[in-house]
């Protein structure tokens, strides 16, 4: 019998040190998929409402390469140059981003069927003004898809 209760104990350990590290790992995801949304977050807006420094056109294409399947669907089907160059004749060149707000929602145990998703909004000053960018992400294929981006301003009427 005392056998039998030390296999059950070792198993229950066991069990335990696994269900412990399963945790750990999950929360270890967890902020590094919150710390690379903000960083991308951050970074591919720069990219996107930068001009492209050989021809000095609008750098919509680092928004086509990170667009998600539904955003260019939903929004860009024909391609987001119209709406990227109409932003650089309203506003002008970026100056800087001045703050950036908003989280990742990452579900706790990777195995989840939820998909990560990320919104963040950034205070931009551009020459002719200050603008909101609102930036949504989804992860999938194990990298930060752009499934939103907009750019508001007083100067941009629709």
């Amino acid at each position: 019998m005392s056998k039998r209760k030390n296999l059950t104990a070792a198993f229950l350990i066991v069990l335990l040190l696994g269900t412990i590290a399963v945790l750990a790992v999950s929360v270890l995801r967890q902020q590094e998929l919150n710390t690379s949304s903000r960083a991308l977050a951050i970074d591919i807006t720069q990219q996107i409402l930068s001009r492209d420094p050989q021809t000095q056109a609008p750098n919509a294409g680092a928004l086509m390469d990170n667009a998600h399947p539904a955003l260019l669907q939903r929004r860009f089907a024909s391609g987001a140059d119209g709406y990227i160059g109409m932003i650089f004749r309203t506003l002008g060149d970026l100056q800087v981003i001045e703050n950036i707000t908003g989280s990742s929602r990452v579900p706790l145990f990777m195995f989840s069927d939820e998909i990560p998703s990320a919104d963040y909004s950034l205070d931009t000053v551009f020459s002719n003004g200050p603008s909101k960018v609102e930036i949504k992400m989804l992860y999938e294929q194990d990298r930060w898809l752009i499934d939103d981006f907009t750019v508001a301003s007083e100067l941009m009427v629709f």
